[in-house]
Parts: structure tokens; C-alpha cells; sequence
């Protein structure tokens, strides 16, 4: 059973958010509801969340195993009401069986350094004079991540230890303390602002989104969507389909909005009341853009494209491109069939050295007739190490594909197409619903979030 504020959205269930205190912490009501219960007295709540004098906290009798995760990342946004090098112990929280063992906590401890436990385990030591220089007036979040073997704990922004520590969760925890220890001592002396467990663990390119709170909202605006409700004429006597996000305006239905041979279907089954689908001869036309071509001339730039996907015929298919064929163009994500095996493969394309970089690796799930959250990222680093695929919010890249000697991507005349590429050799059969970009680099936990929007959207109206 979750406790803190419940869980609503498809995108925090998508990324496991176990546990959360935000916005109830502005009313004693609010997190008596959640399930706390208001240890001591001095604990008072207001916009700007929990504070607390040192003589109360919040306790939880969980009963459960809600927040063990063999890997697990923690978000803690506070202001400090003592100094950090007080000589004190305070606990951020604790999580512990009914008799203080196993327990999952973060402690700044008597000798002043913040302490990371997890199944009793300590894991990380951090020594004031490193947490302190990371730490600033006011607010400030710690992001801690960790599995087995690999813990890393940032204090907004830095990262200020990192471990190689085994630990092992502990089954039948009990207590579960905010703001002290789990027997109400050692209490934390500050404001609480927010504070949230996720089941996963967190990367480096997460964290900005976790320390900010924004790994939900970032995704409100994309760059460029296709609704995929329905097609019309324009004024031109043209057939056009609506572009979503920032770039809005239309996109051409076909190659060119007048051969209706080209145009594909507007979803309409299965429960779908949105996307498109294609037999082979379909496409959408967005056009050329120089938002679409992410280089600066230089170097180039994040970004990430997905779409949910499903196949009716396995074969080497475009779902978002603006290539013409692997050695011409921008960037491209299709579909291959490789000894039988549905790939998803992504690639950079460099048109004037004539080569390109790319990930390709098994979708492991059925495209044929069930539609899947495929998302492919790009951090701009040049490189195969900073290109991603996620399928189902589950990293499923594998094995690199590369040709002759890549530089960057140039800023082509292509267009940007849905269902095929400029060289009409990879058509799509199947359906391709709410294709999207981002002109960011999305993060592990905010691709799982975009697949479970992408889902409930598609049977949205």
C-alpha cells in the first residue's frame, strides 16, 4: 500500500512513484490523510510545506513492503533550521522494521556527515566539508539513487559520493519516520518541501528533472505532435492533418496533400480514438523546418522522438524520419526484422561524410497488432553512447550500427516524414499513433512517463 498523497496520474504509476509528500504538506489534514500521524508538537504546515522545531515529526505505520525496491531513488527537498556542522544527529528519514533493523535512511550524523543506510547497510559516508560545499541558502535537494552495487547522491546538482556498497532490502518493515528516526528521536530541524521514493533507479540526466519537479511537466510541451483525430482540405484545396506542440500549423496528408492513394487512415479500433494507420503506400508530410534539424551547424543537439507503434507486416519500416534512405538526411526510427526478430533502430546520419551512427535492439514484445511506446533519444553528444531506445519504458537498445566516419548531422532540405522516409523504401504498415518530438534529451524515467501518456491519450478523445 503507497501512503503519502495518492497516486493519480498514468505517468507517475508508469515511472513508480511509491511515495510522496508535496502538496499535503501545506495542511495538517492533508497528511493525517495520507496516512501520517503527527508525532510531538512544534510540526507546523503552510505553502511553502512542513517545518519543523525539533520536537515533532511524521510517522507512518506501513505494515508493508511499500517502498522496497531493489532499486529505488529519493528526492528530498528541504531547508536547513541548524547548522550542518552542529555536532547533532538528524535525521531526513527512516524506514526500519518495528525494531530499528534494516533500515533505509538518510542521517546527518555526529560527526556531521550525511549517512546513507539501506537494509542496514551503510552505503555511503559524504564528510561535511564535501556536502557543504553544495550546499546553499535555503532550499536545497538531495536526489539519491541506488541498486546493489551502484549508489550515487547528488546535492543540487553535484554529485557528492558515489558508492560500489551491496545492500539488500529487508523484508518486514514497519515504521516509516519523516522528519527523525524511527523512534521519534534525532529529529530533523528545517522545512520539508517535498519529498518522494521512486521504484526505479535514477541517471545523471534524471536528476535535473527530479531536483526541479518538473519530470512530469517538461513533457507538457512538445515540440511537435500529430493529433491523428482527422484530415480536411485547406484553403489551397489541399488535404492537411493538424500539427500539435510548438511548432503547430498542418502537415501534408500523402506526399503532397492531393495523391489520396497516399493518405493513411485515421485510427478508429481497438479503443483507439486517435492515430494513423498504413498500408504500405501512406505517409505524412511535415515538411522541412529548421526546428526539425537539430544541429546548431556545429555540433549536435538533444532530442527525442517517439510514437506508439504496432505492425501488420514485419519489415523494414520508417516511423519518424527525415532521411532518404541511411546516408542522406537527418535521423531516422524504424522497424527492422533481423533473423525474424522485430529491432528498433535509430540512427544519425551524416549526408555530407556519407555515414552515420546508430542503436538497434530487439523490441522483445509483440508489434503485430498490439501497439507498443517506442522512444528514441539523442543527448548531442556525437556519439553512439548518447543515442537511446526505449520500448515499452524499457531501455531496449543493444548493439551499435555505424558507417564511414561520422561528424554531426547538417541542416538538410529533407522533409520530415511519418510512415516513411524521402526515399519511399521504408514504408510503415501497421499504425503509428501520436508521433512526437522533443527538442530535449528525455530521461530514463520521463521515457516510462511518455509511453504512459502516449497510451491514455490514444484512447482519448
Amino acid at each position: 500500500m503507497t501512503v503519502g498523497e495518492v497516486i493519480r496520474t498514468p505517468e507517475e504509476r508508469a515511472m513508480d512513484l511509491l511515495f510522496k509528500l508535496g502538496h499535503s504538506l501545506t495542511s495538517r489534514d492533508a497528511v493525517e490523510r495520507g496516512g501520517a500521524t503527527i508525532v510531538g508538537t512544534g510540526t507546523t504546515f503552510g505553502l511553502d510545506g512542513m517545518t519543523l522545531n525539533g520536537s515533532g515529526n511524521l510517522s507512518y505505520s506501513t505494515a508493508g513492503p511499500s517502498v522496497l525496491r531493489a532499486s529505488r531513488t529519493t528526492v528530498v527537498e528541504f531547508t536547513l533550521g541548524f547548522s550542518g556542522d552542529d555536532g547533532a544527529i538528524h535525521y531526513f528519514f527512516d524506514y526500519t522494521t518495528l525494531s530499528g533493523t534494516g533500515r533505509f535512511a538518510i542521517t546527518k550524523n555526529a560527526a556531521n556527515a550525511i549517512v546513507v543506510t539501506i537494509g542496514g547497510t551503510t552505503v555511503l559516508t559524504v564528510a561535511y566539508a564535501t556536502w557543504n560545499a553544495a550546499l546553499v541558502v535555503g532550499r536545497n535537494v538531495l536526489v539519491l539513487s541506488s541498486i546493489t552495487g551502484s549508489t550515487t547522491l547528488w546535492l543540487n546538482g553535484t554529485s557528492i559520493g558515489t558508492s560500489a556498497t551491496a545492500w539488500a532490502a529487508v523484508a518486514g518493515m514497519h515504521t516509516f519516520a519523516v522528519g527523525a528516526a524511527y523512534d521519534n528521536g534525532s529529529r530533523f530541524t528545517g522545512t520539508i518541501h517535498r519529498f518522494e521514493i521512486y521504484g526505479n533507479v535514477a541517471t545523471a540526466v534524471d536528476e535535473p528533472y527530479l531536483r526541479a519537479g518538473t519530470l512530469i511537466s517538461a513533457l507538457n510541451d512538445p515540440l511537435a505532435v500529430l493529433p491523428g483525430t482527422s484530415y480536411y482540405k485547406n484553403d489551397a484545396g489541399l488535404y492537411v492533418t493538424d500539427v500539435g506542440g510548438r511548432i503547430g500549423g498542418t502537415a501534408l496528408m500523402g506526399s503532397d496533400g492531393a495523391t489520396a492513394a497516399q493518405f493513411p487512415t485515421v485510427a478508429r479500433s481497438a479503443g483507439l480514438v486517435r492515430g494513423f494507420g498504413f498500408d504500405g503506400g501512406d505517409q505524412v508530410n511535415l515538411g522541412d523546418s529548421d526546428l526539425f534539424s537539430f544541429t546548431d551547424g556545429a555540433v549536435d543537439k538533444p532530442f527525442t522522438l517517439a510514437c506508439l507503434a504496432s505492425q501488420t507486416l514485419a519489415s523494414t519500416q520508417a516511423l519518424i524520419a527525415k532521411s532518404n534512405g541511411v546516408t542522406a538526411g537527418e535521423y531516422q526510427l524504424g522497424l527492422n526484422v533481423n533473423a525474424g526478430i522485430i529491432e528498433a533502430v535509430f540512427l544519425l546520419i551524416d549526408e555530407t561524410g556519407v555515414a552515420y551512427i546508430g542503436r538497434t535492439g530487439s523490441l522483445n514484445v509483440k508489434l503485430l497488432g498490439a501497439l507498443t511506446p517506442i522512444i528514441a533519444t539523442c543527448s548531442g553528444s556525437g556519439t553512439v553512447a548518447g543515442l537511446r531506445i526505449y520500448a515499452g519504458g524499457i531501455r531496449a537498445d543493444t548493439t551499435n550500427t555505424t558507417f564511414g566516419v561520422y561528424a554531426r548531422m547538417r541542416n538538410t532540405a529533407r522533409t520530415l516524414r511519418v510512415g516513411n522516409d524521402d526515399s519511399g523504401v521504408m514504408p510503415m504498415r501497421g499504425s503509428v499513433v501520436l508521433p512526437c518530438a522533443f527538442d530535449y534529451e528525455a530521461s530514463p524515467l520521463q521515457a516510462k512517463a511518455i509511453g504512459a501518456r502516449l497510451l491514455q491519450q490514444s484512447r482519448r478523445g
